[in-house]
């Protein structure tokens, strides 16, 4: 349709889904570091190294 404009990403764009994003940054830096990461891991085999 002409009169259409599709924007994928602005379904992100709430301030409780921008905030619950960042926490799961802050959540998953810090598990990596300290070892106890299990979310989000697109290539486990790495961390069993």
């Amino acid at each position: 349709m002409k009169n259409v404009v599709a924007l994928p990403h602005i379904g992100s764009a709430t301030h409780e889904t921008r905030h619950a994003m960042s926490r799961n940054a802050a959540e998953n830096l810090i598990g990596a570091l300290d070892g106890t990461l299990t979310n989000n891991i697109v290539n486990p085999d790495v961390l069993k190294r």
